[in-house]
């Protein structure tokens, strides 16, 4: 699944869990802003990548002759196959690192697109 499909997702249970809202005597399903305002949270996309941030700072920290250890440092040597490269876990670990320190460091707090700025 993509970002933007587990966000999806997310807005769709929280829409659920909330329900719609009256307006004027209508009723009608809650904006992206309000679900946000309501739930108070970081979304699941940000949530998916710390913990997994936490893991790997787990393995690195475990034994030398532990497998997960061995996986983690283990290096392929086959021949690549035509076509793009795949995006390699440890570039996956890095971008999403600077990800969440480029957050944390701004003190942002989650902005919609209708307060002017971006989920």
């Amino acid at each position: 699944m993509t970002e933007q499909m587990l966000r999806a997702f997310e807005r769709e249970i929280l829409r659920r869990i909330y329900g719609g809202m009256q307006d004027k005597g209508r009723w009608r399903p809650r904006w992206n802003s309000e679900i946000y305002y309501l739930y108070k949270q970081s979304n699941i996309v940000k949530d998916i990548k710390i913990r997994r941030l936490r893991w790997v700072g787990h393995i690195i920290k475990m034994k030398g002759e532990r497998m997960q250890k061995m996986i983690l440092k283990w290096k392929c040597h086959n021949i690549r196959q035509v076509g793009k490269p795949r995006i390699k876990w440890e570039e996956v670990f890095l971008r999403d690192t600077t990800q969440i320190l480029e957050y944390e460091d701004r003190g942002d707090e989650l902005k919609t697109v209708k307060d002017g700025g971006v989920f």
